[in-house]
C-alpha cells in the first residue's frame, strides 16, 4: 500500500464545493487516473496523464524522504517548469516538512521530474496535494 494518497493533480487553479461534489470530482478524477496509468501511450505527451505518470512513477523515493505514514499530514506543493518540462522551482503551499531533511529530500526528488514537454509558449505550474 503506497504511504501517500495523491488526491488530485491540479492545473494552475483548484476548484472548491460542496462534500458530495468534492467526492464526485474525487471519484472522476481516481478513474482519470486508473485510464492513465492502465494506458502509458497516453502519457507520452504533454497533460495530466503525463504528470500522473511521472509523480506515481517516484513514489517510492517520496515515501523514502517522507517516512512512515502519520496519517494526518497534508502538503501542498506548487512545481513551476520549463518549457522544455524540467522543473524550474518547488514551493510548499501549505503545510510542513516534519524536518530540513525531509525536505531536503523531497525537494531533490521533485526537482528530478522529467515531465514531456508542454505546448510552445507555456512554462506549467502543477500543484501537488500529498497526504501522509
Amino acid at each position: 500500500m503506497k504511504l501517500i494518497a495523491l488526491l488530485s493533480i491540479v492545473f494552475l487553479a483548484s476548484c472548491a464545493g460542496s462534500s458530495s461534489v468534492e467526492n464526485d470530482e474525487l471519484a472522476k478524477e481516481q478513474k482519470h487516473t486508473d485510464e492513465c496509468l492502465e494506458n502509458p501511450e497516453l502519457a507520452q505527451e504533454w497533460g495530466s496523464c503525463n504528470v500522473k505518470s511521472v509523480i506515481y512513477k517516484r513514489l517510492n523515493q517520496f515515501e523514502r524522504c517522507l517516512g512512515k505514514k502519520r496519517g494526518n499530514t497534508r502538503l501542498l506543493i506548487e512545481m513551476q517548469l520549463y518549457q522544455n518540462g524540467n522543473v524550474r522551482g518547488v514551493k510548499v503551499l501549505e503545510g510542513k516538512f516534519s524536518s530540513k531533511a525531509e525536505e531536503r529530500c523531497m525537494r531533490a526528488q521533485l526537482m528530478r521530474l522529467r515531465f514531456a514537454k508542454p505546448p510552445k509558449g507555456q512554462q506549467p505550474v502543477i500543484t501537488l496535494p500529498f497526504d501522509y
